[in-house]
């Protein structure tokens, strides 16, 4: 059942920003995900891509911004499958079991200039998130 969805856009310019602070990458993507941002033609873009999905996961699992010190626990990756896959760690893997919920579906659509992504959580009927 879905128990919980969760959206994002954002201008690519805003994540071009941040990419000039090595914190905000250590601190927002994993070692895969920096890799995989490497590979592309536009890192920028991917790069966009991943936090705007990483928004829409953190969404779903109804975190306060303040639980989610480190956005690299939650981690895209595209690379070897036509679908993104979700992997939660720490903080957001706790959020996930303590409300019965996985990430089934991720979508983005992914421009120059704004990237969106899309979430969907399912879970047991006692744990919906409203």
């Amino acid at each position: 059942m879905i128990a919980a969805v969760g959206t994002d856009i954002l201008a690519t310019e805003r994540i071009e920003r941040a990419l000039t602070s090595p914190a905000f990458i250590r601190f927002t993507f994993t070692a895969r995900e920096i890799a995989e941002a490497a590979a592309r033609s536009s890192p920028v873009l991917y790069f966009s891509c991943l936090f705007a999905a990483k928004e829409a996961v953190f969404k779903t699992l109804h975190m306060h911004g303040d639980d989610l010190k480190h956005w690299n626990c939650i981690e895209i990756l595209a690379a070897d499958s036509p679908e993104p896959q979700v992997y939660l760690y720490r903080k957001a893997a706790e959020a996930a079991h303590r409300r019965n919920l996985v990430i089934t579906y991720l979508s983005l659509c992914c421009r120059h200039e704004y990237v969106q992504a899309f979430a969907v959580a399912e879970g047991d009927a006692n744990h919906v998130c409203y």
